[in-house]
Protein backbone atom coordinates (compact mmCIF):
# COMPACT_ATOMS: atom_id res chain seq x y z
CA UNK A 1 0.00 0.00 0.00
CA UNK A 2 1.46 3.34 -1.12
CA UNK A 3 1.04 6.32 1.17
CA UNK A 4 0.23 9.59 -0.67
CA UNK A 5 2.93 12.24 -0.42
CA UNK A 6 0.42 14.72 1.05
CA UNK A 7 -2.59 14.16 3.27
CA UNK A 8 -5.15 16.90 3.93
CA UNK A 9 -6.89 17.86 7.15
CA UNK A 10 -10.08 19.86 6.52
CA UNK A 11 -10.91 22.38 9.21
CA UNK A 12 -12.46 25.76 9.97
CA UNK A 13 -10.57 29.05 10.25
CA UNK A 14 -10.60 28.55 14.02
CA UNK A 15 -9.09 25.08 13.64
CA UNK A 16 -6.38 26.37 11.31
CA UNK A 17 -5.56 29.19 13.74
CA UNK A 18 -5.22 26.73 16.63
CA UNK A 19 -2.99 24.29 14.74
CA UNK A 20 -0.67 26.98 13.40
CA UNK A 21 -0.48 28.96 16.65
CA UNK A 22 -0.03 26.04 19.04
CA UNK A 23 1.89 23.83 16.59
CA UNK A 24 -0.18 20.93 17.84
CA UNK A 25 -2.75 18.51 16.50
CA UNK A 26 -5.76 17.50 18.55
CA UNK A 27 -6.57 13.81 18.38
CA UNK A 28 -10.21 13.03 19.23
CA UNK A 29 -11.46 10.03 21.17
CA UNK A 30 -12.86 7.76 18.45
CA UNK A 31 -16.12 7.26 20.34
CA UNK A 32 -16.93 10.95 19.80
CA UNK A 33 -16.43 11.22 16.04
CA UNK A 34 -19.15 12.28 13.60
CA UNK A 35 -20.13 8.80 12.41
CA UNK A 36 -22.61 7.43 14.96
CA UNK A 37 -21.63 3.88 13.99
CA UNK A 38 -17.89 4.64 14.13
CA UNK A 39 -16.93 2.12 16.81
CA UNK A 40 -19.84 -0.31 16.44
CA UNK A 41 -19.04 -0.94 12.77
CA UNK A 42 -15.45 -1.91 13.50
CA UNK A 43 -16.34 -3.99 16.55
CA UNK A 44 -18.92 -5.95 14.60
CA UNK A 45 -16.40 -6.85 11.87
CA UNK A 46 -13.80 -7.91 14.44
CA UNK A 47 -16.38 -10.05 16.27
CA UNK A 48 -17.42 -11.73 13.01
CA UNK A 49 -13.84 -12.67 12.22
CA UNK A 50 -13.29 -13.88 15.79
CA UNK A 51 -16.35 -16.12 15.49
CA UNK A 52 -14.94 -17.63 12.28
CA UNK A 53 -11.59 -18.25 13.97
CA UNK A 54 -13.33 -19.83 16.95
CA UNK A 55 -15.06 -22.35 14.68
CA UNK A 56 -11.67 -23.25 13.23
CA UNK A 57 -10.14 -23.57 16.73
CA UNK A 58 -12.93 -24.91 18.97
CA UNK A 59 -10.49 -25.63 21.82
CA UNK A 60 -10.04 -21.85 22.18
CA UNK A 61 -13.73 -21.15 22.81
CA UNK A 62 -13.12 -19.95 26.36
CA UNK A 63 -10.41 -17.55 25.28
CA UNK A 64 -12.61 -16.08 22.58
CA UNK A 65 -15.42 -15.59 25.07
CA UNK A 66 -12.97 -13.58 27.16
CA UNK A 67 -12.05 -11.53 24.11
CA UNK A 68 -15.71 -10.87 23.37
CA UNK A 69 -16.00 -9.39 26.85
CA UNK A 70 -13.00 -7.16 26.14
CA UNK A 71 -14.33 -5.98 22.77
CA UNK A 72 -16.86 -3.47 24.09
CA UNK A 73 -17.30 0.15 22.91
CA UNK A 74 -16.43 1.66 26.30
CA UNK A 75 -13.04 -0.10 26.23
CA UNK A 76 -12.02 1.53 22.94
CA UNK A 77 -9.82 4.41 24.05
CA UNK A 78 -8.13 5.27 20.77
CA UNK A 79 -7.61 8.89 19.76
CA UNK A 80 -7.50 9.84 16.09
CA UNK A 81 -6.80 12.76 13.75
CA UNK A 82 -8.41 12.49 10.33
CA UNK A 83 -6.96 13.24 6.90
CA UNK A 84 -7.98 12.74 3.28
CA UNK A 85 -6.04 11.84 0.16
CA UNK A 86 -8.04 14.53 -1.66
CA UNK A 87 -7.15 18.22 -1.45
CA UNK A 88 -10.32 19.63 -2.98
CA UNK A 89 -13.26 17.32 -2.30
CA UNK A 90 -16.63 19.09 -2.08
CA UNK A 91 -18.15 16.73 0.48
CA UNK A 92 -15.18 17.33 2.77
CA UNK A 93 -15.51 21.10 2.45
CA UNK A 94 -19.16 20.87 3.37
CA UNK A 95 -18.80 18.48 6.29
CA UNK A 96 -15.53 19.48 7.96
CA UNK A 97 -14.46 22.95 6.77
CA UNK A 98 -17.23 25.34 7.81
CA UNK A 99 -19.34 24.52 4.75
CA UNK A 100 -16.58 25.59 2.36
CA UNK A 101 -15.37 28.65 4.26
CA UNK A 102 -12.48 26.81 5.93
CA UNK A 103 -9.15 25.35 4.88
CA UNK A 104 -7.49 22.08 3.89
CA UNK A 105 -4.08 21.76 5.56
CA UNK A 106 -1.66 19.67 3.53
CA UNK A 107 0.69 17.55 5.66
CA UNK A 108 3.76 15.67 4.49
CA UNK A 109 2.75 12.07 5.17
CA UNK A 110 6.31 10.95 5.87
CA UNK A 111 6.72 13.50 8.64
CA UNK A 112 3.28 12.69 10.02
CA UNK A 113 4.15 9.02 10.20
CA UNK A 114 7.39 9.62 12.09
CA UNK A 115 6.88 12.55 14.43
CA UNK A 116 5.86 10.39 17.41
CA UNK A 117 6.71 6.68 17.79
CA UNK A 118 3.52 5.64 19.59
CA UNK A 119 1.21 7.13 16.95
CA UNK A 120 0.53 5.18 13.75
CA UNK A 121 -0.62 6.52 10.37
CA UNK A 122 -3.17 4.14 8.90
CA UNK A 123 -5.43 4.04 5.84
CA UNK A 124 -9.08 3.64 6.77
CA UNK A 125 -10.67 0.37 5.68
CA UNK A 126 -14.28 0.61 4.54
CA UNK A 127 -16.50 -2.21 5.75
CA UNK A 128 -16.97 -4.43 2.73
CA UNK A 129 -15.74 -7.90 1.80
CA UNK A 130 -12.21 -6.68 1.11
CA UNK A 131 -12.07 -5.06 4.52
CA UNK A 132 -13.15 -8.28 6.21
CA UNK A 133 -10.37 -10.14 4.44
CA UNK A 134 -7.78 -7.61 5.60
CA UNK A 135 -9.03 -7.77 9.17
CA UNK A 136 -9.03 -11.57 9.08
CA UNK A 137 -5.36 -11.57 8.12
CA UNK A 138 -4.54 -9.16 10.92
CA UNK A 139 -6.47 -11.21 13.45
CA UNK A 140 -4.77 -14.43 12.39
CA UNK A 141 -1.41 -12.77 13.03
CA UNK A 142 -2.66 -11.61 16.42
CA UNK A 143 -3.85 -15.13 17.21
CA UNK A 144 -0.39 -16.52 16.44
CA UNK A 145 1.16 -13.90 18.70
CA UNK A 146 -1.21 -14.84 21.45
CA UNK A 147 -0.27 -18.51 21.07
CA UNK A 148 3.34 -17.47 21.56
CA UNK A 149 2.46 -15.42 24.65
CA UNK A 150 0.50 -18.29 26.17
CA UNK A 151 3.43 -20.64 25.80
CA UNK A 152 5.32 -18.36 28.19
CA UNK A 153 2.45 -17.54 30.55
CA UNK A 154 -0.25 -20.14 30.21
CA UNK A 155 -2.02 -19.20 33.42
CA UNK A 156 -1.87 -15.42 33.03
CA UNK A 157 -4.79 -13.23 31.96
CA UNK A 158 -2.40 -10.66 30.50
CA UNK A 159 -2.18 -12.31 27.02
CA UNK A 160 -5.96 -12.06 26.57
CA UNK A 161 -5.89 -8.41 27.58
CA UNK A 162 -2.93 -7.71 25.30
CA UNK A 163 -4.64 -9.35 22.34
CA UNK A 164 -7.86 -7.54 23.17
CA UNK A 165 -5.99 -4.24 23.15
CA UNK A 166 -4.45 -5.10 19.78
CA UNK A 167 -7.89 -5.87 18.36
CA UNK A 168 -9.29 -2.63 19.74
CA UNK A 169 -6.45 -0.83 17.96
CA UNK A 170 -7.87 -2.16 14.67
CA UNK A 171 -11.42 -0.95 15.33
CA UNK A 172 -10.90 2.78 14.50
CA UNK A 173 -9.43 1.81 11.12
CA UNK A 174 -12.85 0.60 9.96
CA UNK A 175 -15.70 2.80 8.70
CA UNK A 176 -19.04 2.31 7.01
CA UNK A 177 -18.76 2.18 3.18
CA UNK A 178 -21.04 5.25 2.92
CA UNK A 179 -17.93 7.29 3.84
CA UNK A 180 -15.76 5.72 1.16
CA UNK A 181 -15.47 8.90 -0.92
CA UNK A 182 -13.56 10.53 1.93
CA UNK A 183 -10.53 8.34 1.16
CA UNK A 184 -9.45 8.76 4.73
CA UNK A 185 -6.22 8.17 6.60
CA UNK A 186 -5.85 8.45 10.35
CA UNK A 187 -3.25 9.14 12.95
CA UNK A 188 -4.11 6.73 15.76
CA UNK A 189 -2.98 6.79 19.37
CA UNK A 190 -4.19 4.14 21.77
CA UNK A 191 -4.17 6.01 25.06
CA UNK A 192 -3.93 2.93 27.25
CA UNK A 193 -1.87 5.01 29.68
CA UNK A 194 -2.33 8.57 28.43
CA UNK A 195 -5.26 10.69 29.67
CA UNK A 196 -6.99 13.37 27.58
CA UNK A 197 -5.44 16.82 27.88
CA UNK A 198 -8.23 18.94 26.35
CA UNK A 199 -12.03 18.85 26.52
CA UNK A 200 -13.95 20.85 23.91
CA UNK A 201 -17.74 21.44 24.00
CA UNK A 202 -19.74 20.10 21.06
CA UNK A 203 -23.43 19.35 20.91
CA UNK A 204 -23.82 19.45 24.69
CA UNK A 205 -20.89 17.04 25.27
CA UNK A 206 -17.36 17.76 26.44
CA UNK A 207 -15.36 15.85 23.84
CA UNK A 208 -12.06 14.38 25.16
CA UNK A 209 -8.99 15.04 23.04
CA UNK A 210 -5.22 14.69 23.29
CA UNK A 211 -2.94 17.43 22.01
CA UNK A 212 0.40 16.45 20.55
CA UNK A 213 3.17 18.66 19.09
CA UNK A 214 3.78 18.32 15.36
CA UNK A 215 7.02 20.28 14.95
CA UNK A 216 10.27 20.85 16.79
CA UNK A 217 11.03 24.53 17.33
CA UNK A 218 14.04 26.23 15.83
CA UNK A 219 17.14 26.94 17.90
CA UNK A 220 17.19 30.48 16.50
CA UNK A 221 17.65 32.59 19.64
CA UNK A 222 16.27 35.70 17.94
CA UNK A 223 13.00 33.90 17.20
CA UNK A 224 12.62 30.97 19.62
CA UNK A 225 9.01 30.24 18.61
CA UNK A 226 9.92 29.70 14.98
CA UNK A 227 9.29 26.09 13.83
CA UNK A 228 12.32 24.29 12.44
CA UNK A 229 11.65 24.06 8.65
CA UNK A 230 12.91 20.49 8.42
CA UNK A 231 10.48 19.19 11.03
CA UNK A 232 7.18 21.00 10.35
CA UNK A 233 4.88 18.61 8.47
CA UNK A 234 2.67 21.40 7.04
CA UNK A 235 3.61 22.10 3.42
CA UNK A 236 0.42 23.48 1.82
CA UNK A 237 -2.78 25.25 2.88
CA UNK A 238 -5.76 25.33 0.49
CA UNK A 239 -8.40 28.03 0.89
CA UNK A 240 -11.99 26.80 0.76
CA UNK A 241 -14.36 27.45 -2.18
CA UNK A 242 -16.73 29.78 -0.27
CA UNK A 243 -13.96 31.87 1.27
CA UNK A 244 -12.99 35.35 0.15
CA UNK A 245 -9.85 34.08 -1.52
CA UNK A 246 -8.05 37.40 -1.96
CA UNK A 247 -8.52 38.51 1.65
CA UNK A 248 -7.94 35.02 3.03
CA UNK A 249 -4.63 34.71 1.12
CA UNK A 250 -3.35 38.10 2.29
CA UNK A 251 -4.23 37.37 5.91
CA UNK A 252 -2.80 33.85 5.78
CA UNK A 253 0.50 35.01 4.28
CA UNK A 254 0.84 37.63 7.02
CA UNK A 255 -0.11 35.15 9.73
CA UNK A 256 2.40 32.53 8.58
CA UNK A 257 5.14 35.16 8.46
CA UNK A 258 4.16 36.42 11.93
CA UNK A 259 4.45 32.89 13.35
CA UNK A 260 7.77 32.19 11.62
CA UNK A 261 6.60 29.54 9.16
CA UNK A 262 8.51 29.26 5.91
CA UNK A 263 7.98 27.42 2.64
CA UNK A 264 4.23 26.72 3.03
CA UNK A 265 2.42 26.91 -0.31
CA UNK A 266 -0.98 28.63 -0.35
CA UNK A 267 -3.50 27.28 -2.87
CA UNK A 268 -7.20 27.79 -3.50
CA UNK A 269 -10.08 25.43 -4.13
CA UNK A 270 -11.45 25.18 -7.66
CA UNK A 271 -14.65 23.45 -6.54
CA UNK A 272 -17.68 25.33 -7.98
CA UNK A 273 -19.55 25.63 -4.70
CA UNK A 274 -21.90 28.43 -3.70
CA UNK A 275 -24.68 28.16 -1.14
CA UNK A 276 -28.17 29.67 -1.45
CA UNK A 277 -27.08 32.51 0.86
CA UNK A 278 -24.06 33.22 -1.36
CA UNK A 279 -26.39 33.57 -4.35
CA UNK A 280 -28.51 36.13 -2.50
CA UNK A 281 -25.56 38.41 -1.75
Amino acid sequence: MTTPALLFHYTSAEGLHSILTNRKLRLTNARYLNDSQEILQGLEIVRQVLAELQRECPHSAGDYRDLTDVLQPHRCNTYVACFSEDEDELSQWRAYADDGRGYAIGFCSTRLANFRPDISLTKVLYADAATSAVCAAQLEIAAMLRSHWLSAAATSSIPVLMLGKRLLDIVPWIKHPAFKREREWRLCLNSFWEAPTVFTPRGGILVPRIETPIARLSEDISNPNKPAPSTSPIVRITIGPRNNVALARLALEAFLKHLGYEGIEIAQSIAPYRSYNDAQQ
